[in-house]
């Protein structure tokens, strides 16, 4: 039988099991406030816990992968930022040129002179995409985010091509460039790889018309008078 959403009749249900923000921001705040992994984890997923929370009853997330997702919020709650920056391969420089923030205050953060807030770390994480609830699961405003991403920003094929008299050669190196959309048939028409001057060479022939050295023909005709009064006829 097949499964419809609640917000569509006519498609069929998404494996995707959506979490509220509202929801994720209680996780996140409660896991840097936790002593360890262990506390926090039994705090949502024990039932005799006031803050216990029935993840495959509310969300479809089965109680192996919300295990796995509390785990991941823990972890990268109680990353530092210096800790998050040299996992995202980024320079101090970099996160100031990239989000306009004074490079004395990154230095600070990195130091650990200054403390970095939850919520920039959060911006961070996400930024570099480098926290991952789990298989299937997001949160409600990275959902709508990605459904309202303009498709010019989405991932597109490239190829080039260049366009003889005769025929259509394609090849790798850039000359003229030609973007396939997702939903356009990737069509590959077996030439292989050339570089432009081969490819010239081999057809650069194509349309012109033979050129013979007719020399020794000439002189032969100058030589024999016979032949040249035919000739002349």
């Amino acid at each position: 039988m097949i499964k419809y959403g609640p917000h569509n009749n006519n498609k069929p249900a998404s494996r995707l099991k959506i979490l509220p923000d509202r929801v994720f921001s209680r996780l996140w705040n409660a896991a840097e406030k936790a002593d360890s992994k262990s506390s926090y984890m039994k705090e949502f997923t024990n039932p005799m816990s006031e803050s216990y929370i029935d993840f495959n009853r509310k969300y479809e997330i089965d109680p192996e992968a919300a295990s796995i997702m509390l785990s991941e919020i823990y972890e990268k709650s109680h990353m530092t930022f210096k800790d998050i920056i040299t996992k995202a391969g980024k320079r101090k420089a970099d996160i100031s040129n990239i989000f306009c923030i004074p490079i004395r205050t990154v230095e600070e953060w990195y130091t650990g002179n200054n403390k970095c807030n939850g919520y920039i770390r959060l911006m961070l994480l996400n930024r570099f995409h480098m926290l991952s609830l789990g298989k299937y699961i997001t949160t409600e405003s990275d959902r709508e985010f990605k459904e309202s991403m303009p498709r010019t920003y989405a991932t597109s094929k490239k190829k080039v091509k260049r366009k003889g008299s005769h025929e259509s050669i394609y090849y790798t190196e850039p000359v003229e460039e030609y973007t396939y959309d997702d939903d356009e048939e990737d069509i590959d028409f077996g030439v292989k790889t050339h570089s432009i001057d081969n490819i010239m060479e081999q057809y650069g022939h194509i349309g012109r018309k033979p050129h013979y050295d007719d020399s020794d023909v000439k002189a032969l005709l100058y030589k024999t008078d016979y032949l040249k009064d035919m000739m002349k006829k």
